[in-house]
């Protein structure tokens, strides 16, 4: 009984709920018509157009295009009163316009220099060296007039000196203790340092030469001067064969383990010819050792066309001439006095022992040797060379005094064999083709300590280096022809 009084007084008051609710929402529905009605048509936004003139744009700022313009609404417009967006309102930048400024001309210690400078805001760009620089002013002195550059040769006492070498050794402590700092570790195969290796040809193995790191080289400055240090754990051996065992360079008292210095000098050259404004040099002391070629038999390039060890053009010494020796000697100034001169290498520059079979045989023989002219910087003197009166030198082969060569230290180091006179042996391009036949082009001819021309096998490497070379003059030091 009491559980149906209490159901039906709840849904008497849910219903009265749903009254109260619906009369509310009615009551604020006619409140929202009526403020409706009381409401106010707005006024249209009449745009207040403001036009600005176009301003063009420059190489430094951006320009803007002739447009209208209202604050009200914060609106652009194009001439025509259409509305665009306000970047389409921007003129970009013009490209600088660029006319070539020289800053400063050519010296002979520097080239001339150049930029691009915009005309209208001066803005620079592309920056460069240009040309060639101006030949340097000797006034036939030793020195440039104009920025005291050294001349690259001088002439004194009728010899040329001309690029540098290492060839006196160090003996001063003070120097060599200094030095010897500088060097850091000595070096060995596994851990060189600042040392290079000369990786000479050392032997034979499966019967073709090999080359191996046992003789080192550091090149150093020290108070304005050059040296360079030398270092060895093992001889050089005066002959590239398996057998060999001999060296020269303890005979002459340089040993394994132990670091010498020598230092770079200025080369002395004897002149030889002068043509043209150009003169012919030839090192008047033996500078290097090294081996003509590294063996004694023919080699292939193409199947049946033999190259035989005594060509100049394809030699081992020929390729240490203009590579090592040519960049060990000479700077960039020396480098452009240097000609490429022509080398003969035909049967007329041989030396051709003709006295034991006829010559029209060994003239065959010869043949074989025989190449076609080629230019280098660098180069060694032919037997036509060696035996021309016009150049100083004896007319035969016999021991003269004009063809002895003093050896320096450097080249002693290097394991040149040398007399008790301190003279020593030095090679020739030229073939020495002996009464033998099919020596297969074994042999070279050398002049040995004495001034006489033997043969010798090309993989010797006790023979000295005496280069010889082309320089071109300077204007002011080419003799007036008579």
């Amino acid at each position: 009984m009491f559980k149906k009084i209490a159901n039906r007084r709840a849904a008497i008051l849910l219903a009265a709920a749903v009254v109260f609710i619906v009369a509310t929402v009615v009551l604020c529905a006619c409140n929202l018509f009526d403020k409706k009605e009381q409401q106010t048509t707005p006024t249209p936004h009449e745009h207040d157009y403001v036009f600005y003139e176009e301003v063009p744009s420059t190489c430094t700022a951006e320009g803007v295009i002739a447009h209208y313009y209202c604050e009200g609404c914060d609106t652009y417009f194009d001439t025509a009163k259409k509305k665009i967006f306000q970047f389409q309102t921007v003129i970009s930048k013009k490209e600088h316009s660029y006319e070539e400024v020289v800053d400063y001309g050519a010296t002979c210690s520097k080239k001339a220099h150049k930029h691009q400078e915009c005309t209208v805001c001066g803005a620079h760009a592309y920056e460069e060296d240009f040309g060639e620089t101006l030949p340097h002013t000797w006034d036939g002195g030793e020195v440039c007039t104009v920025c005291g550059t050294p001349k690259p040769y001088i002439v004194r006492d009728g010899y040329y000196y001309f690029g540098q070498y290492p060839q006196t050794k160090v003996v001063d402590n003070g120097i060599i203790s200094t030095l010897s700092a500088m060097t850091g570790d000595t070096p060995g195969v596994y851990n060189r340092g600042k040392w290079t290796a000369y990786n000479y040809f050392k032997g034979y193995v499966d019967g073709k030469p090999y080359q191996t790191a046992f003789m080192w080289y550091i090149d150093l400055e020290l108070g304005g001067e050059k040296y360079r240090g030398v270092y060895m754990n093992e001889y050089r051996l005066s002959e590239i064969t398996k057998d060999c065992n001999t060296n020269y360079q303890q005979s002459n008292g340089y040993y394994i383990h132990q670091l010498y210095f020598f230092k770079y000098e200025p080369i002395k050259w004897r002149v030889l010819d002068e043509e043209d404004g150009k003169v012919l040099l030839f090192s008047d002391l033996v500078l290097d050792s090294q081996h003509y070629y590294r063996g004694d038999r023919p080699h292939y390039d193409s199947p049946g066309v033999p190259i035989y060890p005594n060509n100049f053009r394809r030699s081992d010494i020929l390729n240490f001439l203009r590579g090592d020796f040519y960049m060990w000697a000479l700077d960039d100034l020396a480098k452009s006095v240097v000609l490429n001169g022509d080398i003969a290498c035909d049967t007329s520059t041989m030396r051709i022992d003709d006295t034991k079979v006829q010559s029209q045989d060994l003239q065959e023989e010869a043949k074989k040797y025989s190449l076609a002219p080629f230019k280098a910087e660098v180069f060694l003197l032919s037997y036509k060379d060696i035996v021309t009166a016009d150049y100083g030198f004896s007319k035969n082969d016999e021991a003269t005094e004009t063809r002895k060569l003093k050896v320096t230290d450097y080249a002693a180091c290097q394991g040149v064999r040398m007399g008790v006179d301190g003279c020593g042996g030095w090679w020739l391009r030229s073939p020495y083709v002996t009464a033998n036949g099919g020596s297969l082009g074994q042999t070279v001819a050398y002049v040995d300590g004495s001034g006489e021309v033997h043969a010798i096998r090309t993989y010797r490497t006790d023979i000295g280096v005496a280069p010889a070379l082309w320089l071109n003059l300077y204007d002011d030091d080419v003799t007036p022809a008579a």
